[in-house]
């Protein structure tokens, strides 16, 4: 029997492992008389040759995820993650969009936090003789949607300047 290379149209054992892989099969056969593997059909025109070389290479078809779609997931998700953690870090931003976040009759107690000053929500309860300036419980009088606004002076008022939320707070003691 004479071997000889599987030219274009013939058919040829395609189990990689073979030593009749490559090699012109008879026509009337459907499996490899060799190993018993599948038998195909060598590609007779170059467009095909073209597609199956194409189809092989990184990001084709070969199941890799080319790298523009990797990209147009990965992108928006690092943005929503770096937003999350700025919002996260900076609650009073949100405020610019929502409103100011205490109004009118709302009761609240200043605390002091490092270096500047922290409004905290709070029951309205009277102060007593005594309360320990930390404790006091002052209700919010009015609301101003500047940070450079102006309360009414007096012992027991307060204007409490709010800059990341660009409000000020109009604070009198709740007696």
């Amino acid at each position: 029997m004479s071997e000889q290379l599987a030219g274009p149209g013939q058919l040829t054992c395609i189990d990689s492992l073979c030593a009749r892989g490559g090699l012109a099969a008879p026509e009337s056969t459907t499996t490899c008389a060799m190993c018993g593997g599948p038998v195909g059909r060598v590609p007779s025109d170059k467009r095909h040759l073209v597609s199956v070389a194409v189809a092989g290479l990184p990001g084709t078809g070969s199941g890799r995820t080319p790298v523009r779609r990797r990209l147009a997931i990965v992108i928006p998700i690092a943005i929503g993650v770096v937003l999350l953690i700025f919002v996260a870090r900076n609650p009073d931003v949100l405020h610019r969009f929502t409103g100011p976040e205490f109004a009118p009759g709302d009761c609240v107690h200043v605390k002091q936090h490092l270096i500047d000053f922290e409004m905290e929500r709070t029951e309205c309860t009277p102060n007593g003789i005594g309360t320990n300036l930390n404790d006091q419980v002052y209700r919010v009088e009015s609301v101003q949607d500047t940070k450079d606004g102006q309360c009414p002076p007096g012992w027991d008022r307060v204007t409490f300047s709010n800059e990341p939320e660009d409000t000020t707070y109009c604070l009198v003691l709740d007696l």
